[in-house]
């Protein structure tokens, strides 16, 4: 496993989203932003190069808006939070069940943003991706019986419980 399993994702990944337009550090980014959230905000992709400000994340934000990979909304003076919504962004990173194109809250998109926060912050930690790690995790690692993994989740991801 990579040394930094949250911030190296498969290298197929990367390399199927630089064909596809974008640099190594849009690729990497793109990939964690599709997979923890489906949101970002341009202070996110700046602190993730490492700039402060300038014309990188003007390119990438204009490239993904002009491509149709994403919608862009305004919250407050100047403030834009990106939703990843092309599904060939997430196909190229093997991730379509995660494309949503749902209305969603403002409470639920703040929660993706700092989920996005939380994981470009702490790049040393391993992230649980898909249902299946997950359940594979639970059962495994903490023991927990299938029975109680396999429940069903609502519309908004929400477990439902019997």
């Amino acid at each position: 496993m990579d040394a930094k399993p949250g911030l190296d994702p498969h290298q197929d990944h990367l390399d199927r989203l630089r064909d596809f337009g974008y640099n190594k550090q849009e690729a990497r980014f793109l990939y964690l932003a599709a997979t923890h959230s489906g949101y970002f905000t341009r202070h996110q992709f700046l602190s993730f190069t490492h700039q402060t400000k300038g014309c990188l994340v003007h390119r990438f934000t204009t490239k993904l808006l002009t491509q149709h990979h994403a919608l862009a909304t305004q919250y407050g003076h100047k403030t834009y939070v990106f939703k990843l919504t092309s599904r060939k962004i997430y196909d190229l990173i093997g991730k379509q069940d995660l494309r949503d194109h749902r209305f969603h809250t403002a409470d639920f998109i703040r929660t993706r943003l700092l989920v996005l926060d939380f994981v470009l912050a702490h790049p040393d930690l391993q992230y649980l991706e898909s249902k299946e790690e997950k359940l594979k995790f639970f059962h495994e690692q903490l023991g927990v019986p299938d029975r109680l993994l396999l429940g069903q989740t609502d519309s908004t991801g929400a477990w439902i419980r019997a």
